[in-house]
């Protein structure tokens, strides 16, 4: 775990400065982002296996953003949808895989509770879109340094390939130091 802390904060700097600046050859940043999130999914498959197994995939990853996708592949029920569990993963993981980068390992999200709500049939591959500000990030470290932990609620909202809501999340953390 400690090279996966040690990596993870640089991977994001990585990304945000490929975004920035891109390459002169064309189609070397495409094969960098390609080969750079692959190993990212792998650090975070090592720590979470389950992902892996369902198909999360970080997608986008940068100063306090995170854009991850789930597959539809492999996580379908009885009716042909994906199924309730896989959706609950992608509300859970994207914070912490998002803490990893952002604390470098420091802290620790911990899932107190989740409730997410199925507004819609999910008929295709899923996607989530995860912003931790300047401020709500300061606040946590103030609060962890005060008082040993800080709280957090965060809302997340699944959708489709269409850019629907199919299932909204509301996600109570606790994060620690380590």
């Amino acid at each position: 775990m400690s090279v996966f802390n040690t990596v993870a904060p640089r991977m994001r700097d990585y990304f945000e400065q490929l975004e920035a600046s891109g390459r002169p050859v064309p189609g070397l940043a495409d094969f960098e982002k390609k080969v750079g999130y692959g190993l990212f999914n792998r650090l975070i498959a090592i720590s979470v296996p389950f992902t892996r197994r369902n198909g999360f995939s970080v997608v986008e990853l940068r100063s306090g953003y995170l854009r991850a996708q789930l597959s539809r592949k492999g996580n379908r029920n009885h009716l042909g949808t994906v199924y309730a569990g896989a959706q609950y993963l992608l509300a859970e993981i994207p914070f912490g895989a998002l803490s990893l980068v952002e604390f470098g390992g420091r802290l620790i999200p911990v899932l107190k509770d989740l409730h997410i709500f199925y507004d819609a049939p999910a008929r295709t591959d899923l996607e989530v879109e995860l912003t931790l500000d300047p401020e709500r990030k300061a606040k946590i470290e103030k609060d962890v340094s005060e008082k040993g932990k800080a709280e957090l609620i965060l809302e997340l909202h699944l959708k489709d390939k269409k850019g629907d809501v199919v299932s909204r999340a509301f996600a109570n953390y606790q994060v620690r130091p380590v």
